[in-house]
């Protein structure tokens, strides 16, 4: 059992107190020393160790014998040894009688057991009461440390018994705090931040056995101290940042054979020294700082091994316009490098074979900053030189003092972006309004002595002013980014002249014409991105042509749209409600169109490969919906009220992929919906006011597994209705003019989702209202427009259906009724389509920062549709004017619909706008919308 005791174990952390290892005040505002995993040591001897072996993975194994405790492991063997021989002599005994031989020995057993157990427990106990003392100033970890083989044996109960500190983070701590941290023998970690304590009890940091994390930082330390962190033969990682620190103790480092982390930030270490440092060829991390505000300084290293992460850094410097020379050279393992935001540097990267990416990097810029200052989001360099750096994709700079560019050989780069984003003292991010445009030009020049990389980037700059030739000596230019910049329609002229073939002026101000001269103009044009509110598209004759994208959206500003032979296009696009002029030949890879304006007037052809399609109104004729109903691959098809025939229409029941379909209005053959061999895929059914039988309803019906089902307008068998449990999906229903009652509803069996129902012109008899109400929990739309009913039976319903709202006109219930549905907020207010699709989108506010000032989410960054889906546009605005006898003088509004709300002021004046073609900023549009 002794030698077993005495063999060596490998010893391993199994149990850990909830303790949180958290950034505190000299934690430097960064994760930078929280990557080291310490290693687990091998070790023997019980009860004293005596051989301690750390198995370093990129060195020799680190071995420490202890003599002493040899001794005493192998008296305390030899004393077992005898009492059991004592025990074990021949004598002559009986063997029914226990001797007092016996009691001894097993008393001797117990007693030694007994006696370790409660060892360990009083050394927990003495180790928990330093821990607590040293958590006032601080943080402590405590873990469980035990040979592993005993950590699947050991119950959970037992093991806070070989508790013990292993890591501390003392934050100003008194001298007595730095006696009771040595009295710790498994301290793994240790960092002191700060404080006036007198340094001896440092001087026993080399006795530590386990040690291999160390910060001792914000002191002046003396020669003594300066020599026993030199003498920590563990030591892997080692922070001296705000310290004294000079020159001459970086050879004392030197002597450390496993340090591979040095932070050495704010010391007096000068940047020369680190030029040909006897660390060179050990470290893997190091963080030095940048100079001090008002000075500048130079550094050059060059051929470091092993080192992986190089940062130039710094916590509470203010802006640096003095120039900082950094200079990188042959370090092959190199993957992370990065400088303060706030420093102005020359930048000299050269063959880093693995460098991916260089960090600009931001701390405590809220204390940092005075209020007039601005500091730059991207690398504020004025001479970069990137070369031989095949892994580096991407580089981002601020515009505003660049002198040069260099970048050779590095293959991976596709992004080349100068920005003049700012943040400045007082408010939120934004582009920097004073960057001259011979500071633009500048830039261009520079781009355009490089030899790509495929995309170049220039943001927030007036550019029209700019001369784009000498981009021509670049012929690896792919694409363009000219986002919040400022164009002129020259400047198109001379860019089409370029070998880009993707243009991207989103959120750009742009002139008259500038991107149709730019699609006009462009031979190989594959991708455009546009602002939007660009309101005139031409594109025509454009066979590479891939995308046209604009930076909203969701809100299309697009009043005129001709795409004529654009064989590759992949983008949908959406006239806006308020267009005028649409001309769509030759895509047969569009896979969306949305007209929302309804045109008299539409040119749709070679649209075959459609996967939604959104129109209506009188220029849907039989031309238009023939060439849209020939993309087989529809999913979503909305064609509102139409003026295409039944025949043309007929071709709808071809479609075997439809998942929505609406086709209200339509002149609909009943006898072919009846037998129309309804897509197992449709789910969601809009027929409203197309004239059908009640036969073909309630087949419809009967089909089930509808989620939305609306057939208001036409012949509704109610005896059909309760084929609605089919459907326990339903979400919205539509069943005007039906006759119902209580017991109808209550067939319809469970319609737990159901959230509209719409029965304009219903007659519901008592009683089933009610059980319409409580059929979901979740209704919250219910539209009576029209309808008899007990209007009584909506009062109770006003309290157990809070959220439940009503679509009324005054004349059809109560005056009271409608009082009180007005005062409490329940009626429905008209949307109107124009109005709301117009609208500014709200910000939404997030909180607050640490000066008080609202912060905002990003619009780009919120969940929603993208580019590739259909706007949410009900068919309802699609709906024709009624005709009526209107009084002398009124000014009627050509093809304004009359959805819900589609008649208001604002609606009428944008719709009037838009019919005169005042909208539209190309002038050959508008030429071709006159003529017609």
């Amino acid at each position: 059992m002794l030698v077993a005791a005495n063999w060596p174990f490998q010893y391993s952390v199994s149990y850990s107190t909830p303790a949180t290892w958290s950034e505190l005040p000299f934690d430097f505002g960064f994760r930078t020393e929280d990557g080291l995993q310490a290693i687990d040591p091998v070790e023997a001897g019980w009860p004293f160790r005596y051989y301690i072996r750390h198995p370093f993975a990129n060195g020799p194994d680190q071995v420490q014998w202890y003599g002493r405790a040899l001794v005493w492991n192998l008296a305390i063997a030899i004393v077992f040894l005898a009492i059991l021989l004592f025990y074990l002599r021949p004598s002559v005994r009986k063997s029914n009688r226990v001797s007092l031989a016996d009691l001894l020995f097993v008393v001797t057993l117990i007693a030694s057991a007994m006696g370790y157990w409660r060892w360990l427990i009083r050394q927990s106990e003495a180790d928990q009461v330093i821990a607590e003392q040293l958590a006032t100033n601080g943080q402590v970890l405590r873990q469980s440390y035990m040979p592993a083989i005993l950590t699947e044996w050991v119950p959970e109960s037992a093991r806070p018994i070989w508790l013990r500190t292993t890591a501390v983070d003392l934050q100003e701590p008194s001298t007595e705090q730095l006696q009771l941290m040595c009295k710790l023998p498994y301290l793994r970690a240790l960092r002191i931040g700060g404080g006036q304590y007198e340094q001896k009890p440092l001087s026993r940091l080399p006795s530590m056995r386990y040690l291999q994390d160390l910060r001792i930082a914000g002191a002046e330390l003396d020669a003594e101290t300066v020599l026993a962190l030199s003498e920590c033969s563990l030591l892997r990682q080692l922070n001296i940042s705000h310290t004294n620190l000079a020159e001459d103790a970086l050879q004392r480092f030197a002597k450390l054979p496993q340090l591979s982390r040095l932070m050495a930030m704010e010391t007096m270490i000068p940047f020369q020294a680190w030029q040909d440092c006897e660390l060179k060829n050990q470290l893997e991390r190091l963080v030095l700082s940048r100079p001090r505000t008002g000075t500048g300084g130079e550094i050059q290293l060059e051929s470091w091994p092993q080192l992986r992460r190089l940062a130039f850094q710094s916590l509470d410097e203010p802006l640096n316009p003095s120039l900082f020379e950094i200079s990188v050279h042959d370090m092959p393992e190199l993957e992370q490098f990065g400088f303060d935001s706030f420093q102005l540097v020359d930048l000299d990267l050269q063959r880093l074979p693995k460098l991916a990416n260089v960090q600009v990097q931001y701390h405590n810029l809220q204390t940092r900053m005075a209020d007039n200052d601005q500091m730059p989001v991207d690398a504020w360099v004025r001479n970069c030189t990137l070369k031989e750096i095949p892994l580096i994709e991407s580089f981002s700079f601020y515009v505003k003092d660049i002198e040069t560019i260099q970048v050779e050989g590095c293959d991976a780069m596709e992004h080349l972006a100068g920005s003049s984003m700012i943040v400045p003292g007082v408010g939120d991010p934004d582009y920097d309004p004073t960057i001259s445009s011979e500071c633009s030009q500048r830039v261009i020049d520079q781009f355009g002595k490089l030899n790509g990389p495929s995309l170049l980037t220039l943001r927030g700059c007036d550019l029209r002013k700019v001369d784009f030739t000498p981009l021509k000596q670049n012929p690896a230019i792919a694409s363009l980014d000219f986002q919040y910049c400022a164009l002129a329609k020259p400047s198109a002229d001379q860019i089409a002249k370029l070998s880009a073939t993707s243009i991207d002026v989103r959120n750009a101000e742009v002139g008259v014409g500038f991107v149709n001269s730019i699609s006009a103009q462009v031979a190989d044009l594959k991708s455009l991105l546009i602002n939007s509110n660009i309101n005139a598209i031409r594109v025509e004759n454009q066979p590479k042509l891939e995308t046209i994208v604009f930076d909203q959206h969701k809100k299309s500003q697009v009043t005129a749209l001709r795409l004529i032979n654009v064989p590759e296009l992949r983008t949908p696009l959406v006239l806006s409600p308020v267009g005028n002029y649409l001309h769509v030949e030759a895509a047969p890879r569009l896979p969306g169109l949305a007209v929302l304006s309804p045109l008299s007037k539409i040119r749709i052809s070679g649209v075959a490969g459609l996967e939604w399609f959104i129109g209506g109104g009188e220029g849907m004729n039989d031309e238009n919906v023939s060439e849209v109903l020939k993309a087989q691959a529809l999913t979503k098809l909305t064609i509102a009220y139409p003026s295409a025939s039944s025949k043309t229409l007929n071709d709808v029941s071809q479609l075997r992929s439809l998942q929505q379909l609406a086709l209200p209005g339509a002149d609909l053959d009943n006898d072919v919906f009846q037998q129309w061999d309804i897509p197992a895929t449709l789910t969601e059914l809009d027929l409203r006011d197309c004239g059908l039988s009640a036969a073909t309803t309630s087949r419809l019906i009967s089909r089930g597994g509808w989620t939305q089902l609306l057939l208001g307008g036409n012949e509704i068998d109610a005896s059909s209705l309760p084929e609605l449990r089919k459907s326990p999906g339903l979400t919205a229903v539509s069943l005007g003019g039906v006759t119902i009652n209580q017991s109808v509803i209550d067939a319809m069996g469970p319609l737990d989702y159901l959230s509209q129902v719409k029965l304009a012109g219903a007659t519901i008899e008592p009683g089933g209202l009610t059980a319409i109400i409580d059929k979901s929990e979740f209704l919250n739309e219910l539209d009576l427009t029209g309808a008899n009913a007990d209007w009584s039976e909506i009062v109770p319903a006003l309290r157990t259906h809070p959220s439940l709202m009503f679509r009324l006109s005054p004349v059809d219930a109560t005056v009271a009724l409608i009082t009180k549905l007005t005062a409490e907020n329940r009626l429905i207010m008209e949307r109107d389509a124009y109005e709301t699709w117009f609208q500014p989108q709200e910000r939404k506010l997030l909180g607050y920062d640490p000066r008080g000032f609202a912060v905002y989410a990003d619009p780009d960054d919120e969940e929603g549709p993208s580019e590739f889906e259909p706007p949410d546009w009900s068919p309802d605005f699609f709906r024709p004017t009624p005709k009526s006898n209107l009084p002398a003088g009124t000014v009627v509004v050509p093809n304004a619909p009359v959805g819900p709300g589609a008649r208001s002021v604002l609606g009428q004046l944008l719709r009037s706008i838009s019919s005169a073609g005042a909208s539209v900023d190309d002038t050959d549009n508008l030429e071709e919308v006159e003529a017609q």
